[in-house]
């Protein structure tokens, strides 16, 4: 009666292990997948006057438009 007890008792030990394992994979892959879709943005020009923020501008309106 004892070992059948501790049998069933081992089992529901396991169950939680394998249970949590496949938690802890699914947690993980999650995390991997999140961080490694991040997308890092560096400006494309540095120091620009404002006339040629203004002409950058407005070529890429223009694009836009034809699109």
């Amino acid at each position: 009666m004892l070992l059948r007890a501790f049998g069933k008792s081992a089992q529901k030990v396991k169950k939680g292990m394998l249970v949590g394992g496949l938690a802890a994979i699914v947690v993980l892959i999650a995390a991997v997948s999140l961080l490694a879709g991040k997308t890092s943005y560096t400006p494309l020009y540095n120091n620009l006057s404002a006339q040629e923020v203004a002409q950058i501008k407005a070529e890429l309106d223009n694009k836009k438009g034809t699109v």
